[in-house]
């Protein structure tokens, strides 16, 4: 692609979508949140298009991954609808939260990793107070 001067944008999302499109189709909330979380509500819905095109280009046992894929939009829309924290944004917590409890440095981006983490898998509910007493116990 770089070859064919394509622009920068244009080669991550295709190196994105090429790298996500064999996952195994679950239509599972979590899973949901992840990938979103991984690349993006905009590009999540590329990949399941992508995702549905390779399905159909293939063998028909294939097309039961068409109908999985639709759920899962489905429930990508659900998800993005209710404003569910499936990105580091959509945390109730933020790096400065963590800078003005004395924590720094990389430990500020591991840190809400994990409470995101604990939020996709519905162990902490996306509360600042939750949230914050999560660090405390960690």
């Amino acid at each position: 692609m770089r070859r064919l001067r394509f622009d920068n944008e244009t080669v991550k999302h295709v190196s994105t979508l090429i790298q996500y499109h064999y996952i195994t189709p679950v239509n599972d909330k979590k899973v949901i949140k992840r990938l979103i979380s991984a690349i993006d509500p905009e590009m999540f819905f590329r990949l399941t298009e992508v995702m549905k095109g390779d399905s159909r280009a293939k063998q028909d046992f294939c097309l039961e991954r068409v109908s999985t894929l639709d759920s899962m939009k489905h429930s990508a829309y659900e998800i993005l609808a209710a404003k569910e924290c499936c990105t580091l944004h959509d945390l109730a917590v933020t790096g400065d939260d963590l800078t003005a409890m004395g924590i720094s440095g990389k430990a500020v981006g591991d840190i809400l990793k994990k409470l995101l983490d604990l939020v996709i898998d519905e162990k902490v509910k996306n509360e600042k107070e939750a949230l914050l007493g999560c660090i405390y116990y960690s």
